[in-house]
Parts: C-alpha cells; structure tokens; sequence
C-alpha cells in the first residue's frame, strides 16, 4: 500500500475556538483563608467582581466565574474593539478597588476553549486559555496590575491583526519588567484617570508604601527581620512609581504636601 506523504495529520487545536481569559486574583487574602469571616468577605468582593464586569459588559459575550481565591473572566469575541471595552471595564474595577485599598494581581492569555456539547459554561473554562492565564498570573505578573508576558502580548496583537488598527488597544499597555528582569506587558490602570478619582487613588497606593517604608527605615537588622516582606514593600514601591509616570505633574504636587514618597 502506498502512502501520500502529502497528507498531513489535521491539527484539530487550530480548528478550537479562542478566547481572551483573564485571571484576577484578590491581594491580602492567602494567608487567611482559614479564618471563615475573612473568607466571606473575600468571596463578597469577587461577588462585587463579577456584578461590575457584568453590568457593564451586559452587550459583550463575557462569562465570569469564581474559583477559589480568584475569578476568571473569558471573552468569546474576536472583535477589538469587545476585547477594548473589556479592558476599560477591568481598568475601573481595579481603580475602584484600589479607593478602598484593595488590590489585584491578575493575567491575561489567548487560548482554547473547548465546548462539551453542553450549555454550562463551566465546562467552557476547559483548554488551555485558563491554564495559561493563572500560570502567567503566578510566574510572571509580580506586581498588583494585570499584565501578562511579551510572548502572550505578541500571540494577542497577531490574533486581533486582520487589517485593523492596533494602535488604540497598544495605548492601552505599558511595557516593563517583572522582579526576574523579564518583559512583560501590563494594563497602564492610572493612565487617563478622571482628576476627581486621582487623590484617593494616589492615597491608597502611597498610604501602602510608605507603610512598609516606614517599617524598613525604623527595624534595625531588617535583612534578618522576619516580619518584614521586602517582595511586598517592592510591589507597592513599583506601583507608586508606576503612578509617578503616569501623573508626573499629580505626582509633584503630592509630594510637596507630603513628603514622605520616593
């Protein structure tokens, strides 16, 4: 029997639909989940997740589902302009947050998604689009931001290139380094901030900063210290100078009357 080695297996991934998952995940809780009040209270702000995503993106093909600690976020739309509102929607529930100083960590990957012939749209979280996500969330996003690596940012522009503009959804991003000098691509969250929501905004990320900095000026041998967290002290110390180049003009005037920043 001969064989056509023209032919080739079909590779059925590519024939899988994509989606835009995002994986957030809540600050401050890990080490109290054994303690059931906090863990209610941690569910009651991803239940104040999930209501804001979903009242405003009620015209976007967006499900949202709570799992364990966190929340995932999937967008079955290949539109850019979808995938943008998305964007803006998570940037103000991060803001939001952010006021009554709560904070976030979270990722985003392009993945697969695959369909088990059933409307239950936890059956939808499987491929490797969730996978993705929270491994990017966990190994690379180290700051309370949602960003995900270069190569994931890269598989995202290329999958919105079909003659479109991607200008408009790249202002949307900042380029920097994680605390393993790689690249990484993060959501600017204090770009375009409305000036009414700045101060309270600036307060609480610079109130979380100079706490920390405060403690390692004052302990003595902080090196040995165990009750100080230098990678916690780090990613607030990384936030308010994320916020610096955001508001350079904001930023001066604050600390001016305040005098207790970088």
């Amino acid at each position: 029997m001969s064989i056509d080695r023209k032919i080739s297996p079909v590779d059925t991934s590519s024939q899988k639909p994509k989606n835009i998952y995002f994986w957030l995940d809540i600050l401050g809780f890990s080490n109290g989940l054994n303690d059931e009040n906090r863990y209610e209270d941690l569910y009651n702000k991803l239940l104040e997740f999930r209501n804001h995503i979903s009242s405003n993106c009620s015209d976007l093909p967006v499900t949202t589902q709570i799992i364990s600690d966190g929340m995932v976020v999937r967008l079955e739309d290949n539109s850019i302009e979808s995938f943008i509102t998305l964007i803006k929607v998570i940037k103000q529930l991060l803001l939001k947050m952010m006021e009554i100083n709560i904070f976030v960590r979270g990722s985003i990957a392009l993945g697969t998604c695959i369909s088990v012939g059933t409307e239950n749209n936890e059956d939808k979280l499987l491929g490797n689009g969730l996978a993705k996500a929270v491994k990017i969330e966990g190994n690379d996003v180290c700051w309370p931001v949602v960003g995900t690596t270069e190569n994931e940012y890269e598989c995202i522009l290329k999958y919105y290139d079909r003659n479109v503009n991607l200008d408009n959804l790249k202002t949307y991003f900042i380029k920097c380094k994680n605390d393993n000098k790689a690249e990484i691509y993060v959501i600017n969250v204090f770009d375009r901030i409305p000036e009414k929501s700045k101060v309270g905004i600036f307060k609480s990320i610079a109130d979380k900063y100079t706490k920390f900095k405060a403690f390692k000026e004052i302990e003595k041998g902080v090196e040995e210290n165990e009750n100080f967290n230098h990678r916690v002290f780090s990613k607030y110390q990384w936030l308010v100078m994320l916020f610096r180049a955001s508001n350079p003009e904001f930023y001066k005037r604050q600390i001016e009357t305040r005098g207790d920043l970088l």
